[in-house]
């Protein structure tokens, strides 16, 4: 069976690791079973009386950050396999057209990684009890870190939590300068090839000049690498947090799988580690 874009649930972590065709995530593998187990609590006449504290709005907004990051995820996974492609066949009709296509597909590239570490912020409120979600301001990861830095989140988001968003904040800056060099100044990134791959600027900090062409796959990988290890990490403080507020919940790994994964998996270089 041909999946073109989908969700798997249930794999160990013996079973994901390894796969080279589903990529398994603790983030929106420990927010899926939260969810389910919310559906459950609704069903049992046993219900966790801590949840009823949970309202349906911050509920909804879970919901809908842990489905747009799923969705950007299969995003990022087919600009790659795009770009692969165009690489290939840029010999051939798209000739002279491949580095306008490129450009495109990076800057959406770039882009598309900002907004999910803001998912990544939305979702850390399933760490903080329901009595202070309303305090700390979750909209997008450089609040989040900006509400930490300020004191605003002391004794109620777990210093645990609060040391694993600061520890993204020099890799979140970095590529939020990226996206409002494009967005906000209208530059465009610069494209050129070699033998083997496109290549594109290595960022300077203030972009007054760059340093040397570096490859466009090397590149996106290291910064993918550094949004998935702050997920990863994210997801397991959150299962950590959550239980010791709502209790303990049954949980396994989800998987994204997609035609496009097996590409993106490669290009993360997961397999090799």
């Amino acid at each position: 069976m041909i999946v073109n874009k989908g969700t798997s649930i249930g794999w160990t972590l013996d079973a994901i690791e390894s796969r080279k065709d589903s990529l398994g995530l603790s983030l929106f593998s420990v927010v899926h079973y939260i969810i389910e187990s919310w559906e459950a609590d609704s069903k049992s006449t046993m219900k966790n009386s801590k949840l009823n504290d949970l309202k349906d709005k911050q509920r909804g907004l879970i919901k809908e950050a842990s489905l747009a990051m799923k969705h950007d995820i299969h995003g990022l996974a087919t600009q790659i396999d795009m770009l692969k492609f165009i690489f290939n066949n840029r010999k051939g009709e798209i000739r002279h057209k491949d580095f306008l296509y490129v450009s495109e597909l990076t800057e959406k590239y770039f882009i598309s990684l900002r907004s999910i570490y803001d998912f990544i912020a939305k979702l850390s409120r399933l760490s903080v009890d329901p009595k202070h979600i309303g305090s700390i301001n979750f909209d997008s990861l450089n609040d989040l870190i900006k509400g930490i830095e300020k004191g605003k989140t002391k004794g109620k988001l777990s210093f645990e939590m609060e040391e694993i968003i600061l520890s993204s904040k020099d890799n979140f800056d970095k590529l939020r300068s990226i996206r409002d060099f494009i967005i906000h100044n209208g530059k465009q990134i610069s494209v050129a090839t070699s033998n083997d791959e496109y290549l594109i600027w290595n960022f300077s900090k203030d972009f007054t000049e760059f340093e040397n062409n570096v490859p466009i796959f090397q590149y996106l990988s290291e910064i993918t690498n550094n949004m998935f290890l702050l997920a990863e990490t994210v997801g397991v403080q959150i299962q950590n947090d959550y239980t010791q507020i709502y209790g303990e919940f049954p949980c396994y790994y989800v998987a994204l799988e997609g035609v496009c994964i097996p590409t993106f998996i490669d290009l993360l270089g997961w397999t090799k580690k």
